[in-house]
């Protein structure tokens, strides 16, 4: 199999549905799945694919980077390089000279993955204890570029409040119809009702003050148990 022969998987029993001809026996789906699952060609698999994003995961927590001017001096390099003094397979990984999964593009993919899993597990802790409130500035960049940074603010059910930086949107301006549109599109996203919301919070700033009232004034049409209240800061 083309997998096996390209050194992806050495263990010798595979089995060409999972890898190659693709599965058909749906009738029996659920005992193969469970049958390949403990199989060692798929824990060989799974082995593989997790020691790299385990190891992103470590620096991206620290807020360190990744890479650096030269990729072989990089953290997740001499971090694997580390780890492989303990583990030659990681080494043996290292001296691959393709399929290492280490590149740029990769590892930017491990983290919106890792990023997109907190997000959702924060919308479950919001949804979970109920209402919210939205918490909204925006700013401009050293390129001159709008950006408006979304908090959500809730208590949890110890009765502990709880702030949690949602992201940072780029929008291209700042008028009231663009940031309303920007914070209902992120709720929808986090699968959050509106109809939960219970205050809604903006800077202050004079350049705006038009913009953010009509952004309030927006919310409120929809839910008019959001209350106003000023400022973030």
């Amino acid at each position: 199999m083309a997998t096996a022969k390209e050194g992806k998987i050495s263990n010798s029993k595979l089995d060409g549905s999972f890898l190659s001809t693709g599965f058909s026996n749906w009738k029996d789906a659920t005992s193969k799945f469970r049958k390949h699952q403990d199989s060692d060609c798929h824990k060989e698999a799974v082995e593989r694919k997790l020691k790299l994003p385990r190891e992103t995961k470590d620096i991206a927590r620290q807020g360190l980077p990744i890479r650096g001017h030269d990729d072989n001096k990089s953290n997740l390099i001499q971090l694997l390089k580390l780890h492989g003094e303990s583990d030659s397979s990681i080494l043996a990984w290292l001296e691959k000279k393709k399929e290492k999964y280490t590149s740029t593009d990769i590892q930017n993919e491990m983290l919106q993955v890792m990023a997109l899993k907190i997000l959702r597990d924060v919308a479950a802790h919001i949804r979970k204890d109920g209402f919210f409130s939205i918490m909204v500035d925006e700013t401009t960049d050293q390129s001159n570029r709008e950006q408006v940074v979304i908090v959500i603010r809730h208590v949890d059910s110890d009765l502990n409040v709880q702030e949690k930086f949602i992201g940072l949107c780029m929008v291209p301006s700042i008028d009231a119809a663009t940031l309303t549109s920007v914070i209902l599109d992120t709720l929808v996203r986090m699968n959050i009702s509106l109809s939960k919301c219970r205050g809604q919070c903006y800077d202050g700033a004079s350049n705006i003050p038009g913009a953010k009232k009509g952004v309030a004034a927006n919310i409120t049409k929809q839910e008019s148990r959001a209350t106003l209240l000023w400022t973030c800061t």
